[in-house]
């Protein structure tokens, strides 16, 4: 039995029978939607990013039933996910996907009210290490011993030896 890679097969060849049938109108079959998934892991000379943008694209222009049409929306979700790193571009290409599938629409709120809440934490604990690190300072200008500071702070008292090496 002869294994294929979908490196072997030519993106560019796919591509333009693709285009051809979205010219023509003509219906998409089983084939098609297949190709235009699987584009992104095919031999080409264009990036992995510009072959999923593509792919989106293509997805989005192809005449496909209702139902197959969401299935494609949602395996083009994760490959944007998966595939694109730049959060602009992964936003722009989600607007293309247009998801209406409502599962896939509340994962995608879940994941960003994730990254929001870890943002907001992470704006959180640098107020926090930046009001820490001042009143570290002050009671080290105050001359409160090592030992005192790390009592009331709970670091170690290298780290409060640090703190007073990069005050000087």
């Amino acid at each position: 039995m002869h294994v294929i890679s979908f490196k072997e097969i030519d993106s560019e060849k796919v591509l333009n029978r693709i285009k051809k049938k979205i010219a023509n109108n003509d219906e998409a079959d089983d084939d098609d939607i297949v190709d235009v998934v699987l584009l992104p892991f095919m031999g080409s000379k264009r990036s992995l990013t510009e072959l999923v943008e593509i792919s989106v694209n293509l997805a989005n222009e192809i005449i496909v039933e209702k139902h197959l049409r969401e299935e494609i929306k949602s395996i083009q979700l994760v490959l944007v996910d998966k595939f694109i790193e730049d959060p602009d571009k992964q936003d722009e290409l989600i607007g293309v996907i247009g998801l209406t599938n409502k599962l896939l629409k509340r994962y995608v709120e879940k994941h960003e009210k994730i990254a929001r809440a870890e943002g907001e934490l992470k704006g959180e604990l640098k107020g926090a290490k930046a009001e820490r690190d001042k009143w570290i300072n002050v009671l080290i200008e105050d001359n409160i011993s090592e030992e005192d500071i790390s009592r009331y702070s709970g670091l170690p008292i290298d780290e409060i030896i640090k703190y007073k090496e990069l005050g000087k």
